[in-house]
């Protein structure tokens, strides 16, 4: 019995992560990415972690719904990934630098929750990895000269091979690589109660693909909370 709940609860880790890696996937794949727009990535810290326009209709509620700027934003100290919205006009003439408006609606519930660990990785056309992480910016983003756009304040924008524009340019983003470590509620309740939140940060802060190895040496972690972060993987082509 001992074994089905534990079973049970790493099922729920990885539905958690799941379900919002496949929310992820869908939107990038709907991403409007062109000689105007693209998907932008923060240069300066903050919770937030991407922002792009997409093809998904706004909500109905909405005057006009045809399109939907998103922000993904990753908050450690909570646990949540955010995924706030915005409906945008089909009549409005939005550029790279106007997507962050300032007017995000946050939802009232996270995508997930539970999340230890959330990275984005750019991966260019040689198979390199590029952390989007506004603690090291990559010099191959544009922030002053996006095809003659600039990216707003506190953003760069990914270069990516869609674009005429782009074409003999190196280092262009080919996909996207999401990572995420997660746990079910009452495994978070015992790390924040257990005052192991620190020693999980900590482990989760390097590379993605070192996170497994890393919680499973650490000294830190009693072995039920090692057995019980969950970590997914998934590439989104652009």
């Amino acid at each position: 019995l001992q074994s089905a709940r534990i079973q049970t609860r790493h099922m729920d880790a990885v539905s958690t992560a799941r379900r919002a890696m496949d929310v992820i996937a869908q939107d990038l794949r709907l991403a409007v990415i062109n000689d105007q727009l693209g998907v932008l990535v923060p240069t300066t810290g903050t919770d937030r972690r991407m922002l792009f326009l997409t093809s998904r209709r706004g909500p109905a509620s909405a005057t006009d719904h045809r399109f939907l700027a998103l922000r993904y934003d990753y908050n450690p100290g909570a646990g949540e990934l955010r995924r706030p919205y915005r409906s945008v006009p089909a009549t409005d003439n939005i550029t790279l630098g106007s997507l962050d408006d300032g007017t995000f609606v946050s939802p009232s519930h996270p995508l997930a929750d539970g999340v230890l660990g959330f990275s984005l990785q750019a991966i260019d056309e040689t198979g390199q990895t590029h952390p989007m992480d506004p603690a090291n910016p990559s010099p191959n983003w544009a922030s002053a000269d996006y095809n003659g756009q600039s990216a707003p304040p506190g953003y760069a924008a990914l270069i990516t091979a869609g674009p005429s524009f782009t074409r003999g340019l190196e280092a262009r983003t080919r996909a996207i690589e999401i990572s995420i470590a997660a746990v079910d509620q009452q495994m978070g309740e015992l790390i924040r109660e257990g005052n192991f939140a620190s020693a999980v940060q900590s482990a989760v802060s390097g590379a993605p693909k070192s996170w497994r190895e890393t919680i499973d040496q650490s000294n830190e972690l009693p072995g039920m909370i090692k057995a019980g972060i969950r970590i997914l993987r998934k590439t989104i082509p652009l």
